[in-house]
């Protein structure tokens, strides 16, 4: 028997978030037939993702069902040039809190179970996306998942015994998203193996997320003066400094790495761009100001690793580069073809106005362009140079 999570109180309004899939279907089972009497109105949300052509038929369904039922029914379609999980993720949310505040609904109920748990914890963990906590919270804001403690096999069961009606979506039966293929091709895998328990990942996602919590926390407590002493920064362990960034500047786990060398380094003053603002070492004072500033050139007149407008450019050989922004004019070669107004590059590749204002152009002595930020370099192309030039932007988004 399927036993809810119940935290919500009988005179509180809520809703649920139903796909019209069967973990949904059996939430919504449970919530009209044995949890009647522990909410006071019930709402039905549903978002029409538009990928596929059975969704429209589904809403339809739907809607018959909740009217039928006696449920009010609210829905959005979602208008998506290219769909992506995170995208659809975020308009789906977005949606859910809309309607709590127009409806005054009190929480939203999600379907997540304990193997759609197992699931994000191996995803966030195997994807380094696991710096903040990992796994499903049974609660987020307003959102509640009254079936975090329930296995899927537990709801296919309930669904089969009650005859459930329910939708199929069957993009979630190739592997084309990486979810799906942890879902299909690694959870079955640990469940048949004698030594392996996926209940194990539970206590670990228990334990993870407290010692994450700590972490937090130390480096809340190390954030309490707005300039940070450098010297103290790298006295601090090595996860905690990463956690300092992280808390401090939003950074993602790559740019932090970045970040924690060149703080370490015998470099005595550099900026790094941080979105909108600007992140500064100035000695053992590091701060972060507001009106980023950006470089407009440099020179780079011997081999190593240089900085600017959050590129980074090594270089090896006997250099004698400079390095600025965008000209009008500016042009590059293209081997075999003749040459190419950069203004045109930098539509090629799609690159957004703000980024075209910062990216480094590096010229040699001659004054001919050898690399355009990250998407043209001459000197990968040919063979004839002699220096090696490579150039990389450092994402700064968590």
């Amino acid at each position: 028997m399927i036993k809810l999570n119940v935290t919500w109180t009988p005179s509180d309004n809520i809703a649920i978030a139903l796909s019209g899939g069967i973990d949904s279907t059996v939430l919504y089972h449970l919530l009209t037939t044995r949890y009647r009497d522990t909410y006071r109105e019930l709402y039905i949300l549903h978002v029409n993702h538009g990928s596929r052509e059975a969704s429209i038929g589904e809403e339809q369904a739907l809607r018959k069902m909740a009217d039928s039922d006696g449920y009010v029914f609210l829905s959005t379609t979602l208008n998506l040039d290219k769909f992506s999980q995170r995208k659809g993720r975020d308009l789906r949310y977005a949606f859910f809190y809309d309607m709590l505040n127009e409806y005054d609904i009190d929480y939203c109920l999600t379907a997540h179970h304990k193997d759609d748990d197992f699931e994000t914890i191996m995803f966030e963990l195997l994807t380094g996306r696991h710096l903040k906590g990992i796994g499903i919270p049974s609660q987020f804001g307003k959102v509640l998942r009254p079936m975090m403690s329930v296995r899927l096999q537990e709801i296919e069961q309930y669904a089969h015994e009650h005859r459930l009606e329910y939708f199929e979506d069957h993009t979630n039966d190739t592997n084309d998203y990486t979810r799906n293929y942890i879902r299909h091709e690694v959870l079955p895998n640990i469940e048949q193996h004698d030594e392996l328990h996926l209940e194990n990942l539970a206590q670990f996602k228990e334990d993870y997320n407290e010692m994450t919590q700590y972490f937090k926390q130390e480096a809340e407590s190390f954030l309490k003066d707005k300039t940070v002493s450098r010297k103290k920064f790298n006295a601090c362990s090595h996860i905690l400094k990463v956690y300092i960034l992280n808390r401090w500047l939003n950074v993602g786990r790559a740019y932090s790495e970045e970040m924690i060398r060149l703080l370490q380094s015998d470099t005595s003053q550099f900026e790094l761009p941080v979105g909108e603002q600007s992140f500064v070492c100035s000695y053992d004072d590091c701060y972060v100001i507001s009106d980023r500033m950006f470089d407009e050139e440099m020179t780079i007149d011997d081999a190593g690793t240089y900085y600017f407008n959050g590129y980074k450019i090594t270089v090896d050989g006997s250099p004698n580069l400079t390095v600025r922004t965008f000209q009008p004019g500016d042009r590059v070669a293209i081997p075999n073809v003749g040459t190419k107004k950069v203004n045109r590059l930098f539509i090629d590749k799609k690159i957004s106005h703000e980024k075209r204002k910062t990216m480094p152009i590096i010229v040699d002595d001659t004054g001919t362009i050898v690399a355009v930020g990250n998407i043209y370099n001459i000197i990968e192309l040919l063979s004839n140079f002699k220096i090696d030039l490579h150039v990389e932007e450092l994402y700064y988004d968590a």
